[in-house]
């Protein structure tokens, strides 16, 4: 059972037990990424998430490390456009060890700027690798036209520039903006006890946090508007990457549901209409997905797929057809019957991934300041009839609002033009 327990100064404690295991999660959230940047600090969330590791009051970076090691933990952190992650995975033996080192690299980082200097050519290292990554980039420049205009359109890792200038001054003015105390959530998952949970809280974390944010009414990024477009980056790689976006549902909306069994039909499987249209019937792409990206107020739908040059223009139609045809006409009811326990599966093989569960209660409470209930979502698709999500489909799709998105070789794009082969499905 999920347990909430939001304190006094807006700190949110979020756990899940797990009778009888042996491991368990660790996970601060902090309801913070690129989204809620501006254009002079935009990379700072990323590069304050890789200097929490880089020396406290008490350790630096080398003894930080070996103390998660000597724990045999696995730890790590992670930045979006609306969250940051610190999380750490142990076994029980060393719960309460890992917890403080985990509390102590949230609260007690000091930044040195020796260590600053380093990470900062770290992170320009990382920013030059993610121009070599054909998916990476795709990624980027599709989030620039469809959320055009508006914070969600920023890169996470920011910019050369940003990167090159940043101080431990920047950080700690960055940490008093958006790590107040009603920003952060702990989510823990095994075999732990809430009580006890909140009895470290009130002793060990409560007193070490920020101030209270004085409004969090609009700390994430407003909803957007984006028009669509096609955006590119063009480069001599050997094949050719395309994502076909359009404006979906934000962040469990209360058609989310619908959305994803549209979504897992159209290509979330080998017996979906993107895989057998493009890969099995025609051998265009090896690789074919759709899939759902939704934030606090803002939401996409998407299509990726890689293939060679000499295809392209014939793969594009095909995506644009698949999307048309199953926005238009919806999904048939073996498909509803198929994707309805397809989505259910996934739900509870996700409760059962001590990982995955830390992570959600953690994103969840973030967005909504309230636990997780699996039942209450295995029910919204309970709910659902086919006449239902077909007549949703029809009202979502807007093909005028298609964003298109390119990688690869300019000669392949040389007399096409993919956003309106896209929007006309042929």
């Amino acid at each position: 059972m999920v347990k909430l327990t939001d304190f006094p100064n807006g700190f949110k404690l979020v756990t899940e037990k797990f009778e009888g295991s042996r491991s368990s999660v660790i996970s601060y959230h902090i309801g913070t990424g690129s989204g809620m940047e501006t254009e002079m600090n935009n990379g700072i969330s990323h590069f304050t998430e890789h200097m929490m590791f880089k020396g406290t009051k008490r350790h630096d970076s080398i003894e930080i490390s070996k103390l998660f090691e000597d724990c045999g933990s696995v730890n790590n952190a992670y930045t979006g456009k609306e969250a940051t992650c610190y999380y750490v995975k142990c076994i029980d033996e060393y719960f309460y060890k890992c917890l403080d080192i985990m509390t102590e690299i949230l609260f007690e980082s000091v930044f040195p700027e020796e260590e600053l200097n380093k990470e900062r050519e770290v992170i320009s290292e990382e920013y030059n690798m993610s121009f070599d990554e054909p998916d990476d980039i795709l990624s980027d420049i599709l989030a620039e036209k469809a959320f055009e205009g508006n914070a969600l359109a920023r890169k996470i890792i920011g910019t050369k520039e940003n990167i090159a200038r940043f101080t431990p001054y920047d950080i700690k003015e960055y940490l008093k903006e958006k790590y107040g105390s009603n920003n952060i959530v702990l989510s823990i998952c095994g075999n732990v006890d809430h009580d006890e949970m909140v009895d470290y809280v009130e002793k060990h974390v409560l007193a070490k946090c920020l101030p209270k944010l004085k409004s969090k009414e609009n700390i994430f990024p407003a909803s957007a508007d984006p028009k669509g477009g096609f955006i590119s980056y063009e480069k001599d790689f050997q094949q050719a990457s395309v994502a076909i976006s359009f404006p979906a549902l934000p962040y469990y909306h209360e058609d989310m549901h619908k959305l994803a069994l549209i979504c897992n039909a159209l290509g979330g499987g080998m017996s979906s209409r993107l895989f057998r249209a493009m890969r099995e019937n025609k051998g265009l792409v090896y690789n074919v997905y759709s899939s759902v990206s939704s934030y606090k107020n803002n939401g996409t739908f998407e299509v990726d797929f890689n293939t060679s040059g000499s295809k392209l223009e014939e793969a594009i139609s095909e995506a644009g057809r698949c999307l048309h045809e199953i926005f238009d006409d919806g999904i048939s009811e073996e498909e509803f019957k198929r994707q309805l326990v397809n989505a259910k599966s996934s739900l509870i093989f996700g409760r059962e991934n001590i990982m995955s569960v830390a992570l959600l209660n953690g994103k969840y409470a973030t967005y909504f300041g309230k636990p997780f209930d699996i039942d209450k979502h295995l029910e919204g698709y309970t709910r659902l009839s086919l006449d239902e999500i077909n007549a949703f489909a029809k009202s979502l799709f807007d093909p005028g609002r298609i964003s298109v998105a390119y990688v690869g070789d300019s000669r392949h794009i040389k007399n096409l033009d993919l956003l309106s082969i896209a929007k006309s499905g042929r």
